[in-house]
């Protein structure tokens, strides 16, 4: 018996990562009237809200200093967006009903999240070793 070898080849696309988990809360809280607790409290930390999630998916930060340096590690612009989303997951505790509104807004700055290139800032990132190996190469060729 004679294997196939795979020959596809994985071509990155333009497209940004959907944040499936928050678009499925966002919808659930529009049929309900309103958010979870715990949808309120995972907008408020960085590890599970929707800039610390898509800054996961990109993989581009080691996980071991995640937790200690995340604030100064993110670029202005998802620091904002990250400060923006609590406020766009009113508490149930609090707010009696969601407003069309709040479900826009919501769904707005998850847009945005999910469109940014970058959340992370260059100093912070994991280069994947081929492009180390250019840069070093690069720099090597300089002259002095």
């Amino acid at each position: 018996m004679v294997h196939k070898r795979d020959t596809t080849i994985n071509i990155p696309t333009s497209k940004p990562p959907r944040l499936e988990g928050w678009r499925e809360r966002i919808d659930k809280a529009e049929k309900k009237g309103k958010f979870l607790v715990r949808d309120t409290h995972a907008a408020t930390s960085w590890m599970k809200c929707a800039c610390g999630e898509r800054a996961k998916l990109d993989e581009e930060v080691d996980s071991t200093i995640w937790e200690d340096k995340y604030g100064e590690m993110m670029t202005p612009r998802a620091n904002k967006l990250g400060g923006r989303f609590p406020s766009c997951i009113p508490d149930p505790r609090v707010n009696t009903r969601l407003t069309s509104a709040d479900i826009k807004m919501a769904r707005d700055t998850l847009k945005k999240i999910e469109r940014m290139r970058h959340l992370i800032k260059k100093k912070y990132r994991i280069e994947p070793p081929a492009e180390k190996r250019e840069k070093k190469l690069r720099k090597s060729m300089e002259p002095l």
